[in-house]
């Protein structure tokens, strides 16, 4: 099921790997993936890894085509 969070286009900066897979209804593990393939644009903070708004939101919409 895509689109968990109840209000996805909020004023947030980044979202957590937990949070985007909840977003898009897969796995943390699925979102790593999709990082490690370079199919999600995602910033490393020490050992913190935050997937960019935009990035979210564009995923957001290819997936729901």
């Amino acid at each position: 099921m895509i689109g968990k969070i109840d209000n996805p286009l909020d004023n947030r900066l980044a979202y957590s790997m937990r949070e985007h897979a909840d977003l898009m209804g897969v796995s943390e593990r699925t979102v790593y993936a999709w990082i490690k393939s370079g199919k999600l644009r995602a910033i490393k903070i020490g050992r913190l890894v935050r997937i960019p708004h935009d990035a979210a939101m564009e995923m957001l919409e290819v997936e729901r085509e």
